[in-house]
């Protein structure tokens, strides 16, 4: 990759993960905002978060149907303005009925950008090395705001945050112009791969790499969404617990920067075996909790295996299917593990512990490993770049 090609496709990196850390504290604060600042019920503050969440999900299904026809500038373009002017209107009102619906739109246009964004890091050569930094802009990002959010809240009220992402989403705008390519140029590219069709999507190798994922992401949203009663059930206190935590992201970021320098020098294989393979170790770390040295080493463990797991899981998807369908079936998938993975961790919780929710993390990431290893082994080579993969995924 050329230096300018690459540093073009560092800001599409940075706009990218930057998208993804705001609205990452967008779901982890807002609902609470709107109650304290707002005057909002617990049901509206919900439901704003939802119509979000949902705008989200239509925003990826029209590009998934749809990217091949587009030019990524002039979308990205598009739906970075009307994200700005959401969130504009947001701020403006405060009126609940307004929030709830203005929320469904914004979520429309910004999952529109996040998925057109990972889809242009997908064509790119090296793309793992760009889905590690978009990464690892996303917990700076996520960082920075969480820290910052009490002091903007006291300052500017919750209106003035959301004043914040329309000016930050504007502020994206000039660095539009610098993302390299659109899908038509990686269409008549010398790219050895075949464009798979959308029922090739659902089968062979394509199938197996998005239930990996779901199963991955199921995994892990059952445990991180106990992580507080993990640590507290041990008789931490929560205070401790919170920077234990915060400490534990510090190993995710280190992971994400790590994947970025390292790229694929050692292949998808050997790369996944590693993330996950620490992930699934750290679900057996996790029974042996019993101060806080040992939680912090398992949920240390835990993050570095995701963050360095995920872009490597990201590069399989991108290079299963140059069109980046896969890519955004795969953030699809990642919605569908936040519901699962709580949800059938409070199945199995007895309240007598976590042991149950530890085997069942064990077990999610053990079957998505092997599962991701047939493929790359047998899809693209023990290297992970075998021209073959079209053959297999179909």
């Amino acid at each position: 990759m050329s230096r300018s090609l690459f540093w073009n496709t560092f800001w599409g990196a940075m706009i990218v993960g930057g998208i993804g850390g705001m609205y990452l504290v967008s779901v982890t604060q807002i609902v609470t905002s709107m109650v304290s600042e707002w005057g909002f019920s617990d049901q509206q503050a919900g439901m704003a978060t939802t119509m979000h969440t949902l705008g989200s999900l239509l925003g990826m299904i029209y590009i998934f149907f749809w990217i091949d026809r587009l030019d990524i500038r002039k979308s990205m373009l598009v739906a970075l303005v009307a994200t700005a002017i959401c969130e504009g209107i947001v701020a403006l009102s405060g009126d609940p009925t307004v929030v709830i619906s203005i929320r469904l739109f914004a979520g429309i246009a910004s999952g529109m950008a996040f998925s057109m964004g990972l889809a242009l890091l997908g064509y790119l050569p090296n793309s793992e090395r760009l889905f590690a930094l978009a990464m690892a802009a996303s917990f700076v990002t996520a960082v920075i705001s969480l820290s910052l959010w009490p002091t903007l809240l006291e300052w500017w009220g919750l209106e003035g945050i959301f004043w914040l992402y329309s000016i930050t989403t504007v502020l994206c705008l000039p660095f539009i112009r610098l993302l390299p390519i659109s899908v038509k140029v990686f269409e008549s590219s010398s790219d050895p791969m075949e464009e798979l069709g959308l029922a090739d999507l659902f089968r062979g190798a394509p199938l197996v790499i998005t239930l990996a994922y779901l199963l991955f992401y199921v995994g892990n949203t059952a445990i991180w969404t106990f992580a507080a009663q993990i640590g507290t059930g041990q008789g931490l206190p929560l205070e401790e617990v919170t920077e234990l935590l915060s400490l534990s992201l510090a190993a995710g970021f280190s992971a994400s920067l790590l994947a970025t320098w390292i790229g694929n020098r050692m292949g998808y294989s050997i790369s996944l075996l590693i993330g996950m393979g620490v992930i699934f170790g750290s679900s057996f770390f996790m029974f042996e909790i019993t101060d806080g040295n040992s939680y912090l080493l398992a949920f240390a463990l835990f993050n570095f295996g995701f963050s360095f797991a995920i872009p490597y899981f990201q590069g399989v998807q991108s290079t299963l299917d140059p069109s980046g369908r896969l890519l955004i079936i795969g953030l699809m998938t990642v919605s569908a593990g936040f519901f699962f993975g709580p949800a059938l961790a409070s199945l199995l919780l007895d309240g007598k512990g976590y042991d149950n929710l530890y085997w069942m993390g064990a077990a999610c990431f053990g079957l998505a490993l092997v599962a991701v290893q047939l493929v790359v082994l047998r899809g693209l080579g023990k290297e992970g770049q075998s021209a073959g993969v079209s053959q297999t995924a179909s």
